[in-house]
């Protein structure tokens, strides 16, 4: 029985020395040389995919982040006195917290806030507040010192996107 075919046929001329180091390295793994390089293809797709998340989309997983965070801040449910069915919500809010920290520590390393000093400072004043607010919610401070947090926070945030969409607006030199 023959194998169906996956998709579409896709030719390329490669040196033939490439060509059996790549059956030889297919026949090693026990896989046909089409199978061998689909798997390549598909690993490499999978590796640039993943490289362009991690390098592309720094700011805009930290901005979802932080407004996901003030959302569920925002909420009418009381999440800061650790009143009985508030586990859950307080909970949520800390994994946000935590991602959300560690996407910030992200961004600010990245090499698009290493272009804009003041972008960078931003996000950092972001991260205090975020981690201020986390510490505020788990040490069951009152919801006016929270909400009063969360207003920097929003503010800072406000202030960073600002700052980051008018610099990704400037023209590269």
């Amino acid at each position: 029985m023959l194998p169906r075919k996956v998709g579409p046929l896709i030719s390329l001329r490669i040196p033939e020395a490439h060509r059996r180091a790549i059956r030889a390295v297919a026949v090693s793994r026990g896989m046909t040389f089409s199978d061998y390089m689909r798997k390549m293809m598909e690993e490499h797709l999978l590796s640039l995919y993943d490289s362009r998340d991690s390098l592309y989309d720094k700011h805009e997983r930290l901005d979802s982040l932080v407004r996901r965070f003030i959302l569920v801040c925002r909420q009418d449910v009381v999440i800061a006195a650790g009143a009985p069915g508030t586990q859950a919500k307080r909970e949520e809010l800390q994994d946000i917290a935590w991602k959300a920290i560690a996407q910030a520590v992200e961004y600010s390393k990245s090499e698009q806030a290493a272009q804009n000093a003041a972008a960078r400072l931003l996000a950092l004043r972001v991260l205090g507040y975020l981690i201020r607010t986390g510490l505020a919610i788990q040490d069951s401070k009152d919801k006016n010192f929270i909400d009063d947090l969360v207003e920097k926070l929003e503010d800072s945030h406000g202030e960073w996107a600002t700052k980051t969409e008018a610099s990704d607006q400037k023209p590269s030199a």
